[in-house]
């Protein structure tokens, strides 16, 4: 999954209104080099909101393909745990909320600590048994609001999605 502009893996992917995706980077430097932007692909005028780029939205759907690509990839294939330090520990599982490759070790102690509790450990057995992506591999999003709060609906006449909070005070 590459972005169309630097053929790179996407690196925190943005959405346009005309459904392109690009990375963030890629997208600042296009607005940079044009009044209006223009969707690099399809030449669509896109009109930026008042944060420019980084008022885009988030294309999560991506980030969770790019996510379990690299964990299907990763594990088992060599590839170093992300929590060691200097040890050259074979990565052997995933946990989903931290975005992490863990070795064994790093999986139990990830699993005792209490505020890690919670979190989805995916092995790699069950990546090597699964054959698409499975349905709970998925990160949450949180609210800018209110950062403890999932954005779990989705408000249609202001086309986004919001959090329980907000569904009280702001929609």
């Amino acid at each position: 999954m590459t972005c169309p502009v630097c053929m790179l893996h996407f690196r925190d992917p943005r959405v346009l209104p005309c459904l392109h995706t690009f990375c963030r980077e890629c997208l600042q430097e296009w607005a940079t080099k044009q009044q209006p932007l223009e969707c690099p692909t399809c030449r669509t005028q896109v009109s930026l909101p008042d944060q420019g780029v980084d008022g885009l939205r988030t294309n999560f759907y991506v980030n969770n393909l790019l996510d379990f690509a690299a964990v299907k990839e990763g594990v088992g294939q060599g590839v170093q745990c992300q929590v060691c330090e200097g040890k050259e520990e074979g990565a052997r599982s995933w946990c989903v909320q931290c975005a992490v490759l863990l070795c064994e070790s790093c999986t139990n102690t990830h699993r005792r600590f209490p505020a890690m509790k919670g979190h989805q450990i995916v092995t790699q057995e069950n990546l090597e048994a699964s054959e698409g992506v499975p349905s709970s591999f998925q990160r949450k999003t949180f609210c800018p609001k209110h950062e403890e709060q999932v954005l779990t609906f989705y408000c249609q006449p202001c086309q986004t999605l919001v959090c329980v909070s907000c569904t009280v005070v702001d929609h």
